[in-house]
Parts: C-alpha cells; sequence; structure tokens
C-alpha cells in the first residue's frame, strides 16, 4: 500500500505536466494518408522551429500578405499633375499636363523640406538626402493649392 502511494505523485505530476498544441484557428483540418496523418491549421499565431542534419522545419509559419488599393490614378488625372516613379529611390518627377506650377514638399512630420515657384511645367525633385518614409507634395497652380500627392521613398 504504501509503495502505491509513493508511485501515485510522481505519476500525477507527470500527467499535470503534459501539454497539447493549443491555438487560435480560423479553419483547419486532419488529413490522413497511407504514409500518416498530419493536422494543419489555417490562421495560427504561434510556431516552433527544428533543425536537423540539412533541414529546418518551421510548424506554423504564416507570412502575412497585404494589398492596399488606392484611388491615386483618378486624382492625378483630376488634377493634372502626374507624378513618377512612386514609389521612388532619389528623384521623382513631376508633370503638369495644363499649365506651370509650383509645389511645396513635406515629411509626415509636417516639416516643409523643398518649394519651388510656378515656373515650369515639369519638376525634378531630389530625394537623395531624405531617409525612406512617406512624403507630401503640394502641387500649386495660379496661387490655387491641389490636392495632395502622397510620395513614398523606398
Amino acid at each position: 500500500m504504501i509503495k502505491k502511494l509513493l508511485i501515485l505523485p510522481p505519476l500525477l505530476l507527470s500527467v499535470l505536466a503534459c501539454s497539447g498544441q493549443q491555438t487560435t484557428s480560423a479553419a483547419g483540418s486532419d488529413a490522413v494518408g497511407n504514409g500518416g496523418s498530419v493536422s494543419y491549421s489555417i490562421g495560427q499565431i504561434d510556431y516552433s522551429q527544428s533543425a536537423g542534419n540539412g533541414f529546418v522545419f518551421s510548424e506554423g509559419v504564416q507570412q502575412p500578405f497585404e494589398i492596399f488599393i488606392t484611388g491615386v490614378e483618378d486624382v492625378l488625372e483630376a488634377i493634372g499633375v502626374h507624378v513618377f516613379p512612386n514609389p521612388a529611390k532619389d528623384e521623382i518627377q513631376a508633370e503638369s499636363t495644363e499649365e506651370r506650377f509650383g509645389y511645396r514638399l513635406y515629411d509626415a512630420s509636417g516639416k516643409l523640406l523643398q518649394t519651388a515657384p510656378a515656373i515650369s511645367k515639369i519638376h525634378r525633385i531630389g530625394l537623395q538626402s531624405y531617409s525612406a518614409g512617406t512624403y507630401y507634395l503640394y502641387p500649386i497652380q495660379s496661387n490655387k493649392p491641389l490636392p495632395t500627392i502622397t510620395i513614398i521613398k523606398r
């Protein structure tokens, strides 16, 4: 009887220490075949990684893929100012299809970086000295501000 009582606590502790994998998933299932079975899920938020001789096995790894659609093309045609390339690396070119225009370039915090008077239909705007991020171009035609154009610098 005493031997049974001595074996019982370690047995209970080992059962309590066991835990299964738990996750919040959007969907999933079990697949069974001749070679074995596998469980999978969609929307898993955690992963573990095992490495061996010449391989790495990552369980539960999912990479997000996001698509953002903006109405930039419609706005640019409506105001008559085209900016390209956008996103840009070192320089952008802004062109007006109708008349000369000037511009003001601001960073994301609202700091004025560059200005140009309305003396040309084409402006080459250097971005080399700025870090990667979002910038805002305010074109001005006939002393009237036009809608803002968002510039992405890589």
